[in-house]
């Protein structure tokens, strides 16, 4: 560092004067002190600045105040440092010039570098890629520390008594526990380097496997780690200060508890230990309280003073984006001006004498009004060395240097990364970007800032503001669940206008996390579960045994089984209960719902226990799925009053609804309350594993107010099940479960009115450029999230080939899998819970290696229970194989290579399953691709495909995952499906009229063509004033149908789409079908760009197939096979043709027969030719959403595309 000038020294001294005025000044004068010191520290910074140091302050102030080159410079940082191949990052950078342009910010040679980067990129494609990471690295390099040359040589620096140097290893948060061990080594080396003065460590990253669930398991897990650190700075020569940082809140419990239990062992009452303490967190007031008062505690022990360490945090953004999300308040404070409050308040307080005898303090900030208030703080200190400022390195080095020249060394805060592990600092880099440009933010004006001008006025008033603010103790965050807020909460929830999701227990809230806790001590809520039927319980006849499979062995309770007899009464009583609640009103049926939802949430601690007891689920996910259920609830009692404001509707009478025991409590509720909302009664038969706690969700329904002969609980035999499903006193039948038991309903009983959601086959494509660390997270825990077992689990992984031939991403996915803890549901620890039986059938042949494969983590097996089955995850793997084509429900997950995108497409389409899908990568193009070309029913880009919430990603899939009219659960169609509409309330207005064009995505309606007009004109006068009635409606429900809808859109970082697809339909005309039918289906046609496909039964008798002949090809029922290439349609309507004549057909077949009369209302007609698409797309990098512009908007229904007789995303969707 060169000499300073006499200029320098003079303003340095300057402010040396007014410290020393300071000593003995009452607090009344520390604004105006305050004010005085920062000037001269501002002047002296600007003068010690090098020329480079200004060219790039100068250069960083334009990019701040440019919004377009914030997004171009976090996109081209996030995205270069994924190594994708030269020829993949040469086009990422052109889209990104083209979406966003090149920002007038950077300086010229860097424009004209862009601007000729697609002519060399054409050419020399490793060039310009190898001349883009170096630019990148370059500006990365003034933030943080890249390879072991440079610190090397910062540590030399510190060596030299030049800097003091808090040495921060990046890499937040690990996915294995070989990583995190990793990290452990390597936090111990550095403290034992007699070098390395101060070292930061995150717990995040000694640890792979911590949950806030098994809150003290995890501690135990952390000490032991964290010990040897302790140790290894203790023995070194001198002794290291190390300190605990961390950025989530949730880990400020955990990481402060940690700290204050091992600093009170006695061996390590002598280390040099320090804390960061968040002031844009209420809590951080309590926090800062509950340490001073350990650090006293650990003083009179004999031990050391700690340190802690003041910041205002610069996590906001995430912590925001996660609080939306999860529905939990925000634990960040609302306004800036708070936090600005809050931390001068926590300062004030730290820098007391009684505090900083047990607590020295390091000040973190680079406002130049609070550094300078905290030096006059320090001067008043009767120890002011207990005080010091600390800064990050690279962020203002000119006012650093004038800091340490008028109150010694400050302490640089260093983060470093090897050049290998380069895309773990994106995360560091977003949130100092997140930093230097938020509008409120001392950093963003003080680029361009000088002495007195107007931004200079403004921070001093900001800061006198912020220091007479009053700083409000704050309560600890307290339990929201409990008795505490019962009854508030059940008010809440009758009375609530409009949907809003049930928030999942939060496990950061101490109290929450001890009523989670209670939940883990097995036993059942009742030793036996009866029979219930219109008349009440019946407690004796034949009874099973039910099971734990977390505890082989174990009979916790016992359950009835209905006989024939019972079956009978129930069938009976149903009818009459039907008849009773469909002549209920409807605002009767959804205020029932909602008292439902209120007697779930008081039951919400007996459910999550029978929960893991009966279908072996961990706590995290059984917590989930009494939020769904309170959902269901709530969103049906919704959608049935909007539905009722609509139309008037009947309801089909007795429904059954028949669920799967993976969700033994969430499914059967959703059926039966959907049912329920539609006016029907309900005949729950639980699934033969899980009766208790389906069980415990009918009594909450039971309580509510639904009378028992309205919702009768028959757990039986399925022999004796089958009665149900045959039985024409059920009008229709809700199954949840295997595809060949929707197969099998239908073999009972053809022409069964049957909703099915049903298996899986899931993939998830990765992207070569793509967060790997990310992706490698939410596909083990798509795949092995309660064992596998879930029909949205992630089964086929398919990785692009670049990445999957990459030894280190291999190498990070068997880390990230091997690393979940096996156990029992009852330990909180467990991630891979029991299977519900233990392994046979399929998954027992998918354990067995095929030609070709291998495993990159073969299963293990336990002992002691032989339900628990550990990750398995097959490599080589190929189209056509067992584990490729069927559905396993267990943990396995097999990897597949894929040489494009396209290709990776055809692999994730190949299966006969069309449930979930995910997509992990950064280009939106290829998000765009991936959206408009894969075929299932919910999509995610870049998160789990598991998780779907109601009403934000309405659940339901295409092709095999589903049998029925396909209204997804948790979608606004389902309750709309289980009745039949009437007639509309009210007749909407249009303007719809001869002549207007097609544009689904804007909603325009359309016209008909000639030769519809020409069969309507030879129609008789009545039939053709039904069909211009017709022509309204439907073009109106085409309006409203057409676009995309973007669902909850006030969530943060994540849009959710929800859009109509034409569906691959067969419209069979008989000989009885009628013109003003065939003209009607002909407008469907051409709204829906073609979709169907037209047959006739006899063509030498139906005096309608001139006129289809006109319009488009039609076939005849023999010719059927033909147009689809040997597949069946999605879907059969049947319009005047006899039922035999379709099953003749179709019977053995999957596709769905609508036999209906052809509505006369638009939205009814419809929808029985679309499929139902939920797309999520997370697009947040660590809470910054500046790119949210860029992520694609999912099409609606669009003119002018043929659908192809594969099903493809340009037209329809196949079976």
């Amino acid at each position: 560092m060169a000499p300073l000038t006499e200029d320098e020294l003079g303003v340095l001294r300057q402010a040396r004067r007014v410290l020393e005025r300071a000593r003995d000044a009452p607090p009344t004068t520390h604004p105006s002190l305050t004010y005085e010191l920062a000037t001269a520290l501002w002047d002296a910074a600007r003068r010690m600045e090098t020329l480079e140091e200004r060219r790039r302050r100068l250069r960083t102030a334009r990019l701040v105040q440019d919004p377009r080159a914030q997004r171009f410079t976090v996109a081209l940082t996030d995205r270069a440092c994924r190594r994708p191949s030269p020829e993949r990052l040469v086009a990422v950078v052109e889209h990104l010039e083209e979406r966003l342009g090149i920002p007038d910010a950077l300086e010229g040679w860097q424009k004209f570098g862009l601007r000729a980067l697609p002519r060399l990129g054409a050419v020399f494609p490793g060039w310009a890629a190898l001349a883009v990471e170096r630019a990148v690295a370059e500006e990365a390099s003034a933030y943080l520390v890249r390879g072991r040359a440079e610190l090397e040589a910062i540590l030399r620096r510190e060596g030299a008594g030049e800097l003091q140097v808090n040495l921060n290893r990046l890499g937040e948060e690990v996915v294995g526990e070989e990583q995190a061990a990793r990290h452990g080594r390597r936090y111990e080396e550095l403290a034992g380097r007699p070098d390395v003065t101060t070292l930061s460590v995150k717990v995040s990253a000694l640890s792979s496997q911590t949950s806030l669930y098994a809150f003290e398991e995890s501690l135990a897990v952390l000490r032991e780690r964290l010990r040897r650190i302790y140790r290894a700075a203790a023995a070194a020569r001198p002794p290291k200060l190390v300190y605990l940082d961390m950025e989530a809140y949730r880990d400020v419990e955990l990481t402060s508890t940690l700290f204050m239990s091992l600093l009170e062992e006695p061996e390590l009452l002598g280390v040099k230990a320090g804390l960061v303490l968040q002031a844009y967190l209420p809590d951080a007031v309590i926090w800062q309280r509950r340490l001073l008062e350990f650090a006293r505690r650990r003083l009179d022990l004999g031990g050391a003073p700690v340190r802690l360490r003041l910041v205002k945090g610069a996590n906001a953004n995430l912590e925001r984006v996660e609080s939306s999300l999860r529905g939990w308040p925000s634990p960040v404070h609302r306004a800036k001006a708070e936090v600005d409050a809050q931390f001068k308040h926590m300062l004030r307080v730290a820098c007391e004498d009684s505090a900083l005898e047990v607590a020295s303090v390091g000040v973190g900030s680079h406002n130049l009004f609070d550094i300078a208030y905290a030096l006059i703080l320090r001067e008043r200190a009767q120890d002011p060395e207990r005080v010091q400022i600390e800064m990050l390195y690279g962020m203002a080095e000119p006012l650093r240097r004038a800091v340490q020249g008028v109150s010694g060394q400050v302490l640089l805060y260093v983060p470093a990364v090897e050049p290998e592990d380069f895309p773990s600092a994106v995360a560091y880099l977003v949130r100092r970007f997140d930093e230097n440009a938020a509008e409120e933010n001392f950093l963003r004006h003080g680029f361009a800032m000088a002495v007195g001008d107007a931004s200079f006025e403004i921070q001093r008033q900001r800061f006198e503001r912020a220091f007479s603010a009053h700083v409000e103790q704050p309560p600890f965050r307290a339990a929201v669940r409990g008795a505490a807020r019962e009854a508030n909460e059940e008010t809440q929830a009758a009375t609530a206008g409009g949907f809003v999701n049930e928030p999942d227990t939060d496990p950061s809230r101490p109290g929450d996390r001890a009523f989670l806790r209670e939940c883990l001590v097995p036993g059942a809520a009742l030793e036996r579960v009866p029979l219930s039927l219109g008349d009440g319980e019946r407690w004796d006849g034949p009874t099973t045994a039910g099971f734990d499979p977390s505890r082989p062995g174990v009979v916790p309770y016992v359950a009835r089984r209905a006989t024939e007899e019972e079956i009978e009464e129930a069938l009976t009583q149903g009818r009459h209960g039907a008849a009773c609640w469909g002549a209920v009103p409807l605002e009767e049926r959804v205020l029932t719902l909602r008292r439902a939802a209120v007697e779930l949430r008081r039951a919400r601690q007996e459910l999550i226990r029978a929960l893991v007891l009966d279908g072996g689920k961990r706590l995290e996910e059984a917590d989930a799925e009494v939020s769904e259920a309170i959902d269901f609830a709530e969103y049906y009692a919704a959608t049935a009053e909007e539905l009722e404001r609509e139309y008037e509707t009947a309801p089909w009478g007795l429904v059954l609804v028949t669920p799967p025991w993976n969700f033994p409590l969430a499914i059967p509720l959703g059926g039966a309350l959907a049912a329920l909302a539609a006016g029907n009664a309900v005949l729950l038969k639980p699934a033969g594993e899980t009766p208790l706690i389906a069980y415990l969700g009918a009594q909450a329904l039971w309580r509510a107010g639904v009378p028992r002969a309205v919702l009768q609980f028959v757990p039986c035999h399925e022999s004796v099940g089958s009665r149900l499903v045959v039985d024409p006193r059920v009008d229709a039948v809700i199954l949840t479960g295997a595809t060949d038991t929707a197969r099998l309903f239908r073999r009972l009983r053809p022409g069964i009115r049957l909703f099915a959601e049903t298996g899986g086959k899931n993939a998830m494509i990765v992207s070569a450029v793509s967060d790997r660390e990310l992706a490698v997270r939410d596909a083990v825990r798509s795949a092995f999230a309660h064992a596998g077992q879930k029909c949205s689990a992630l089964s086929l992984l398919i990785v692009e080939r670049e990445l999957h031939d990459d030894p280190a991403f291999l190498r990070q996915l068997r880390d990230a899998a091997a690393s979940l803890p096996m156990g029992s549901a009852w330990d909180p620890r467990s991630f891979v819970t029991p299977l519900i039986r233990p392994p046979a059938g399929p998954l027992a042949r998918g354990l067995e290696l095929e030609a070709g494969e291998r495993w990159l983590l073969e299963p293990s097996r336990s002992a002691e229970n032989p339900h628990l089955l550990g990750p398995g995850i097959k490599l080589g793997v190929t189209p056509g194989s067992h584990v490729y084509c069927t559905e396993l429900f267990g943990p396995l997950l097999a990897v597949l290579a894929a040489e494009d995108l396209s290709h990776a497409l055809r692999l994730a389409n190949g299966t006969a399953y069309g449930l979930t899908a995910g997509f992990h990568g950064l280009d939106e193009r290829e998000q765009a691709l991936f959206v408009e070309g894969m075929r299932a029913g919910n999509l995610y880009v870049n998160r789990t495909t598991t998780g779907a919430i109601v009403g934000r990603q309405p659940f339901g899939g295409w092709k095999g995952s589903s049998f029925g009219p396909g209204a997804k659960a948790g979608g606004p169609n389902y309750v709309q499906q289980l009745c039949r509409v009437l007639r509309p309330r009210a007749q909407r207005g249009t303007s719809s009229g001869p002549g207007a064009e097609v544009d689904g995505d804007r909603g325009v309606s359309v016209g008909v063509s000639t030769v519809v007009s020409s069969l309507v004109q030879s129609l008789a006068r009545a039939e053709r004033e039904r069909f211009a009635a017709r022509q309204q409606s439907y073009l109106e429900a085409f309006q409203r149908l057409a676009p995309a809808e973007h669902l909850q859109a006030h969530l943060l970082g994540e849009a959710n789409w929800f859009r109509y697809r034409p569906c691959d339909v067969a419209v069979v005309l008989g000989r009885a079908a009628q013109g003003v039918d065939v003209a009607s289906l002909l407008l469907v046609d051409e709204l829906l760009a073609g979709a169907l496909r037209f047959f006739v039964v006899g063509p030498e008798v139906s005096p309608w197939h001139p006129w289809l002949a006109r319009a488009r090809r039609v076939s005849t029922l023999e010719e059927l096979p033909v147009s689809w290439e040997g597949r069946v349609p999605a879907r059969v309507r049947l319009i005047g043709c006899e039922g035999e004549d379709a099953w003749r057909v179709f019977g053995a077949a999957d596709a769905h027969i609508e036999a209906e009369p052809v509505s006369d209302w638009g939205r009814v007609e419809l929808l029985r030719y679309l499929v139902e698409q939920s797309i999520c797309i997370h697009h947040h990098r660590y809470g910054n959403v500046g790119l949210a512009e860029l992520s694609p908007r999912p099409r609606g229904l669009r003119g002018g595309t043929r659908p192809s007789p594969r099903g493809d995303v340009s037209g329809g969707v196949g079976t």
